[in-house]
């Protein structure tokens, strides 16, 4: 059976969702709340809830959060076998100011750089061809790279950020499955993605570097899938947006669940949307998804399918 491998962050996310327009240099009201995440972490999470096999590779500090994390993703059921518990750093911290969507991220992830070759080495042994490798861009481009490339898996990406886009310049081309939003796309492209023309140059910049199935999230605009084969404007009705804090990653790991399980790209894609848009939409966010809700809740996205080439 195919096993779905996460190797990435784990962090304590604190979110503040702003009640009125956000004042810079200023005290603002909201709320604030506090939950785990970390990119690879929620992957692993959403590939868990959807009844995958996955081992999650990750440094979790011995501080009070650390546990908490660790504590939470066995829950899910991820298996932390390869994953390592230090005492050189303290947690990952992730902070986010939210006005539904995202205004201000920050992220303090001093204790990756324990996620070494040596740790690797031991999940990398055990991956097999028909497994799917997910990385995070919060590896260091040397550890994204020596991933890359000691492995037969399906690798697939998420660039995490802007800021962190360049560590994976040099693998690019070996990624099967690649995850930016409109923003780090363009960071690779320079192509600012405003129309149909601008929207298929920037998928076939990724299909001729090698990558195999291109995801470029648009926010309320929908998003793009490419392939060698086709490519596609996906865009649904308006969200009812509550916070979007999370939903990429839930998308991936919709995606990712999918298609381990043989369903084809277009179809894996629209699964994935309903995944997303559940979590956009409610308070409860990721703790509303269940592949049930999710696979009822495709018809009522109202998918507009524009063709880019076939």
């Amino acid at each position: 059976m195919s096993k779905i491998w996460v190797v990435g962050g784990a962090t304590v996310d604190i979110c503040g969702h702003a009640k009125n327009e956000i004042l810079l240099r200023d005290s603002n009201i909201g709320n604030i709340e506090l939950s785990f995440g970390g990119v690879g972490r929620n992957i692993a999470e959403m590939c868990a809830v959807f009844n995958e096999n996955v081992n999650f590779i990750s440094v979790f500090s011995s501080d009070a959060f650390g546990k908490s994390i660790y504590d939470d993703c066995i829950k899910f059921g991820m298996n932390l076998d390869y994953s390592l518990i230090s005492d050189k750093y303290p947690s990952s911290i992730y902070l986010a100011i939210l006005d539904n969507d995202m205004y201000l991220g920050m992220s303090d992830m001093g204790i990756l750089e324990l996620l070494d070759k040596e740790l690797l080495d031991k999940a990398l042994k055990d991956i097999k061809e028909d497994d799917y490798l997910v990385i995070d861009g919060n590896l260091s481009e040397d550890i994204a790279s020596y991933v890359v490339n000691n492995t037969n898996a399906t690798i697939v990406c998420d660039p995490v950020s802007v800021a962190k886009v360049n560590r994976l310049r040099n693998v690019i081309g070996d990624i099967d499955i690649y995850k930016p939003n409109k923003y780090e796309a363009k960071e690779y492209t320079g192509i600012e993605i405003v129309d149909e023309d601008s929207a298929s140059d920037s998928l076939k910049w990724f299909i001729e570097k090698g990558v195999k199935e291109i995801i470029i999230t648009l926010s309320s605009k929908g998003l793009l899938l490419g392939t060698k084969d086709k490519a596609v404007w996906l865009k649904t009705r308006e969200a009812k947006m509550v916070s979007a804090n999370g939903a990429g990653d839930t998308l991936l790991g919709a995606y990712i669940s999918k298609r381990i399980e043989g369903v084809e790209a277009f179809e894996a894609i629209k699964y994935a949307m309903s995944a997303a848009l559940i979590v956009v939409e409610n308070k409860e966010g990721k703790k509303k998804v269940n592949p049930k809700i999710v696979e009822d809740s495709i018809e009522e996205l109202k998918i507009e399918e524009i063709v880019l080439w076939k």
